[in-house]
């Protein structure tokens, strides 16, 4: 072996170095804590490390920060966006405590210099990437030249023609526009009971699609409200916000169709409206809850420690563990059908 403190070479039976007097001991006690660092311990910092907890201690997550079990096989084709990724050369940063180290002194037993760190600054060109010439921008620019000299040459031509070919509907103009808006109110008046009824229960049957949709929208706050990535976060936020827009003017809409068609307090069909109307009621407190809390986990960067904070909100909306408006849905959507 090698001291190695010197460099100088150590015959076997040795206890220590020749020239500089290291004990061998040390030298091997260093070598083993070298290995053992190498194999068993993990980066903390650049300068500092620690060991590596047992397998079945170690924890794993994707990208998005959610967690991953190394005995399930991935699909790589989800976690890449291209093929080319595979290939992917892993850069290794000047941060990196395993970067490669320049070679040390060595040194012969005559004491001649064999190996020395080469400390010679070098500089490397990469060879010039060749530019395509853009063939396509070109034609295009050729083609626009092209339209805006003919619109310059023969537009006297087409604009007399445009106005020869219109000019004897103009004189139609005003008869047709008056008849349509006296159809237009016509249709207004028309509008009746039964029209209402009919609306009534398309909006009664869209209820059961806008039911599955909130589901989602669970789900979706279930699966990554606690994700660190805050567009991921606010991507679904706005997705929650939509749907919320969406009912709300469902239900603004059905309101406005039975003032239209006049439909009194006393009548059935005012009843029926009102269990409808209420079920849409049921849809907006879940969603609300929902909302409130992706407010709350923006408001966050590292939100995988506020789980409480977070899901305070749905603790208005909850009762034995589950929701009151979607319990109250459910149990008002088959007395509030309209065709009974």
């Amino acid at each position: 072996m090698y001291c190695l403190d010197c460099g100088t070479k150590i015959d076997d039976g040795e206890l220590q170095c020749p020239h500089c007097g290291s004990l061998v001991n040390d030298m091997k006690a260093r070598i083993a804590a070298a290995e053992e660092i190498i194999v068993y311990t993990d980066a903390v910092s650049p300068s500092r490390t620690s060991k590596l907890p047992l397998v079945s201690e170690r924890s794993y997550q994707d990208y998005l920060g959610n967690p991953l079990d190394p005995s399930n096989e991935v699909d790589p084709s989800k976690v890449t966006k291209s093929a080319k990724d595979l290939k992917a050369i892993p850069t290794i940063g000047d941060e990196d405590p395993f970067i490669t180290k320049p070679m040390q002194r060595i040194v012969t037993d005559t004491g001649q210099v064999v190996a020395d760190v080469d400390r010679e600054p070098k500089a490397y060109r990469q060879a010039q990437k060749r530019r395509r010439f853009p063939i396509g921008q070109v034609v295009i620019c050729v083609l626009v030249v092209a339209i805006l000299a003919c619109g310059l040459v023969f537009g006297s031509e087409i604009q007399s023609a445009i106005q020869a070919f219109v000019s004897p509907e103009v004189k139609t103009d005003a008869p047709f526009s008056q008849s349509d808006q006296g159809v237009a109110s016509s249709a207004e008046q028309s509008y009746s009971e039964g029209d209402f009824s009919s609306d009534l229960s398309y909006a009664y049957a869209n209820l059961a699609s806008l039911r599955s949709e909130v589901d989602e929208a669970v789900d979706d706050l279930e699966g990554y409200y606690r994700v660190s990535s805050s567009e991921t976060r606010g991507s679904y936020a706005d997705k929650c916000v939509s749907l919320i827009d969406e009912i709300t003017q469902e239900r603004s809409e059905l309101s406005s169709s039975r003032e239209k068609a006049q439909i009194s307090a006393d009548s059935e069909l005012y009843d029926k409206y009102q269990k409808v109307d209420e079920l849409y009621g049921y849809l907006l407190d879940r969603l609300s809850a929902i909302s409130q809390c992706w407010e709350v986990s923006l408001s966050f960067d590292n939100p995988k420690k506020h789980d409480s904070e977070i899901l305070a909100p749905l603790k208005t909306d909850l009762k034995g563990g589950n929701s009151v408006s979607e319990a109250a849905f459910d149990e008002l959507y088959s007395e509030a059908d309209p065709s009974k």
